[in-house]
Protein backbone atom coordinates (compact mmCIF):
# COMPACT_ATOMS: atom_id res chain seq x y z
CA UNK A 1 0.00 0.00 0.00
CA UNK A 2 2.82 2.42 0.85
CA UNK A 3 4.35 1.79 -2.57
CA UNK A 4 1.05 2.62 -4.30
CA UNK A 5 0.68 5.79 -2.21
CA UNK A 6 4.18 6.81 -3.29
CA UNK A 7 3.47 6.04 -6.97
CA UNK A 8 0.28 8.14 -6.84
CA UNK A 9 2.43 11.24 -6.46
CA UNK A 10 3.62 10.92 -10.05
CA UNK A 11 1.07 11.22 -12.89
CA UNK A 12 3.11 8.97 -15.15
CA UNK A 13 2.99 6.23 -12.48
CA UNK A 14 -0.76 6.09 -11.80
CA UNK A 15 -1.10 2.83 -13.75
CA UNK A 16 1.56 1.25 -11.55
CA UNK A 17 -0.21 2.51 -8.43
CA UNK A 18 -3.41 0.92 -9.68
CA UNK A 19 -1.62 -2.40 -10.20
CA UNK A 20 -0.26 -2.32 -6.65
CA UNK A 21 -3.69 -1.53 -5.17
CA UNK A 22 -5.27 -4.24 -7.34
CA UNK A 23 -2.68 -6.72 -6.07
CA UNK A 24 -3.39 -5.65 -2.48
CA UNK A 25 -7.13 -6.30 -2.81
CA UNK A 26 -6.38 -9.57 -4.58
CA UNK A 27 -4.16 -10.70 -1.70
CA UNK A 28 -6.62 -9.52 0.95
CA UNK A 29 -10.03 -8.85 -0.61
CA UNK A 30 -11.49 -8.05 2.82
CA UNK A 31 -9.15 -5.12 3.52
CA UNK A 32 -11.44 -2.06 3.42
CA UNK A 33 -8.55 0.41 3.56
CA UNK A 34 -7.07 -0.99 0.33
CA UNK A 35 -10.42 -0.71 -1.42
CA UNK A 36 -10.79 2.89 -0.25
CA UNK A 37 -7.31 3.78 -1.49
CA UNK A 38 -8.06 2.17 -4.84
CA UNK A 39 -11.28 4.20 -4.98
CA UNK A 40 -9.38 7.39 -4.23
CA UNK A 41 -6.93 6.68 -7.04
CA UNK A 42 -9.81 6.20 -9.48
CA UNK A 43 -11.64 9.24 -8.09
CA UNK A 44 -8.84 11.76 -7.64
CA UNK A 45 -6.25 10.77 -10.24
CA UNK A 46 -7.77 8.66 -13.00
CA UNK A 47 -11.29 10.16 -13.25
CA UNK A 48 -12.80 6.69 -13.42
CA UNK A 49 -15.78 7.47 -11.28
CA UNK A 50 -17.81 4.28 -11.74
CA UNK A 51 -14.83 2.22 -10.61
CA UNK A 52 -14.26 4.60 -7.69
CA UNK A 53 -17.88 4.18 -6.61
CA UNK A 54 -17.56 0.39 -6.78
CA UNK A 55 -14.36 0.41 -4.72
CA UNK A 56 -15.81 2.72 -2.04
CA UNK A 57 -18.98 0.64 -1.81
CA UNK A 58 -16.87 -2.50 -1.41
CA UNK A 59 -14.95 -0.87 1.46
CA UNK A 60 -18.23 0.11 3.13
CA UNK A 61 -19.67 -3.37 2.63
CA UNK A 62 -16.59 -4.88 4.28
CA UNK A 63 -16.40 -2.36 7.13
CA UNK A 64 -19.64 -0.38 7.57
CA UNK A 65 -18.17 1.69 10.40
CA UNK A 66 -15.28 2.94 8.20
CA UNK A 67 -16.18 6.63 8.06
CA UNK A 68 -13.41 7.57 5.62
CA UNK A 69 -14.88 5.36 2.87
CA UNK A 70 -18.33 6.87 3.43
CA UNK A 71 -16.88 10.37 3.23
CA UNK A 72 -14.99 9.64 0.03
CA UNK A 73 -18.12 8.18 -1.57
CA UNK A 74 -20.01 11.30 -0.50
CA UNK A 75 -17.36 13.50 -2.11
CA UNK A 76 -17.56 11.46 -5.29
CA UNK A 77 -21.35 11.82 -5.47
CA UNK A 78 -21.26 15.49 -4.68
CA UNK A 79 -18.14 16.71 -6.41
CA UNK A 80 -17.69 14.51 -9.46
CA UNK A 81 -21.13 13.04 -10.13
CA UNK A 82 -22.96 16.31 -9.37
CA UNK A 83 -25.51 14.67 -7.13
CA UNK A 84 -25.74 16.55 -3.82
CA UNK A 85 -29.06 14.88 -3.10
CA UNK A 86 -27.47 11.44 -3.36
CA UNK A 87 -24.59 12.65 -1.18
CA UNK A 88 -27.09 13.90 1.42
CA UNK A 89 -28.90 10.55 1.48
CA UNK A 90 -25.55 8.79 1.83
CA UNK A 91 -24.57 11.13 4.66
CA UNK A 92 -27.76 10.40 6.54
CA UNK A 93 -27.35 6.65 6.03
CA UNK A 94 -23.72 6.79 7.17
CA UNK A 95 -24.46 8.88 10.21
CA UNK A 96 -27.32 6.60 11.20
CA UNK A 97 -24.85 3.70 11.19
CA UNK A 98 -21.92 5.60 12.72
CA UNK A 99 -23.80 7.66 15.25
CA UNK A 100 -20.77 8.16 17.49
CA UNK A 101 -18.20 8.62 14.76
CA UNK A 102 -16.95 12.22 14.67
CA UNK A 103 -15.01 11.57 11.45
CA UNK A 104 -18.28 10.82 9.67
CA UNK A 105 -19.93 13.94 11.08
CA UNK A 106 -16.98 16.11 10.07
CA UNK A 107 -16.62 14.58 6.61
CA UNK A 108 -20.18 15.24 5.59
CA UNK A 109 -20.37 18.64 7.27
CA UNK A 110 -17.26 19.65 5.31
CA UNK A 111 -18.64 18.33 2.00
CA UNK A 112 -21.75 20.44 2.28
CA UNK A 113 -19.84 23.49 3.42
CA UNK A 114 -16.97 23.32 0.96
CA UNK A 115 -18.91 22.54 -2.16
CA UNK A 116 -21.37 25.35 -1.80
CA UNK A 117 -24.59 23.70 -0.74
CA UNK A 118 -25.78 26.62 1.33
CA UNK A 119 -29.24 25.06 1.64
CA UNK A 120 -27.60 22.23 3.59
CA UNK A 121 -25.61 24.42 6.00
CA UNK A 122 -28.05 23.97 8.87
CA UNK A 123 -27.63 20.19 8.70
CA UNK A 124 -23.86 20.55 8.27
CA UNK A 125 -23.73 22.71 11.40
CA UNK A 126 -25.72 20.10 13.32
CA UNK A 127 -23.32 17.34 12.21
CA UNK A 128 -20.15 19.22 13.10
CA UNK A 129 -21.55 20.13 16.50
CA UNK A 130 -22.13 16.40 17.07
CA UNK A 131 -18.48 15.74 16.21
CA UNK A 132 -17.42 18.43 18.69
CA UNK A 133 -19.66 16.93 21.37
CA UNK A 134 -17.55 13.79 21.03
CA UNK A 135 -14.15 15.51 20.59
CA UNK A 136 -14.53 19.12 21.82
CA UNK A 137 -10.87 20.09 21.34
CA UNK A 138 -10.36 18.66 17.86
CA UNK A 139 -8.82 21.49 15.82
CA UNK A 140 -10.08 20.11 12.50
CA UNK A 141 -13.65 20.05 13.77
CA UNK A 142 -13.32 23.57 15.21
CA UNK A 143 -12.07 24.70 11.81
CA UNK A 144 -15.06 23.10 10.05
CA UNK A 145 -17.50 24.70 12.47
CA UNK A 146 -15.92 28.15 12.09
CA UNK A 147 -16.16 27.90 8.29
CA UNK A 148 -19.79 26.76 8.40
CA UNK A 149 -20.74 29.51 10.84
CA UNK A 150 -19.07 32.12 8.65
CA UNK A 151 -20.94 30.86 5.59
CA UNK A 152 -24.16 30.97 7.65
CA UNK A 153 -23.60 34.66 8.51
CA UNK A 154 -22.82 33.86 12.15
CA UNK A 155 -19.56 35.79 12.19
CA UNK A 156 -19.23 36.45 15.92
CA UNK A 157 -19.60 32.79 16.80
CA UNK A 158 -17.34 31.81 13.88
CA UNK A 159 -14.60 34.04 15.29
CA UNK A 160 -14.86 32.36 18.71
CA UNK A 161 -14.27 28.93 17.17
CA UNK A 162 -11.64 30.20 14.74
CA UNK A 163 -9.60 31.57 17.65
CA UNK A 164 -9.48 28.06 19.12
CA UNK A 165 -8.26 26.27 16.01
CA UNK A 166 -5.85 29.04 14.96
CA UNK A 167 -3.71 27.96 17.90
CA UNK A 168 -2.62 24.93 15.86
CA UNK A 169 0.05 26.00 13.30
CA UNK A 170 0.12 22.55 11.67
CA UNK A 171 -3.59 22.85 10.86
CA UNK A 172 -3.13 26.35 9.46
CA UNK A 173 -0.29 25.17 7.20
CA UNK A 174 -2.32 22.21 6.00
CA UNK A 175 -5.43 24.27 5.22
CA UNK A 176 -4.05 27.71 4.42
CA UNK A 177 -6.47 28.34 1.55
CA UNK A 178 -9.41 27.55 3.83
CA UNK A 179 -8.03 29.79 6.57
CA UNK A 180 -7.67 32.68 4.10
CA UNK A 181 -11.21 32.08 2.81
CA UNK A 182 -12.53 32.10 6.38
CA UNK A 183 -10.69 35.29 7.32
CA UNK A 184 -11.90 37.04 4.16
CA UNK A 185 -15.43 35.83 4.86
CA UNK A 186 -15.30 37.12 8.42
CA UNK A 187 -13.95 40.47 7.24
CA UNK A 188 -16.80 40.91 4.75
Amino acid sequence: IKLAQFLEKFPDRYDEAEQVYRKAVEIDPKHAWSWTNLGQLYHDKLNRFDEAETAYKKAIELKPEYAWAWGQLGLLYHDKLNSPEKAMLLAEECISKNIHNPVAFNSFAWIFYKYGDREFLEKAEMWIREALNIEPDNANYLHTLACILCASDKGVEAIEHAKKYLQYPELIEKSLDDVIELVVGLAA
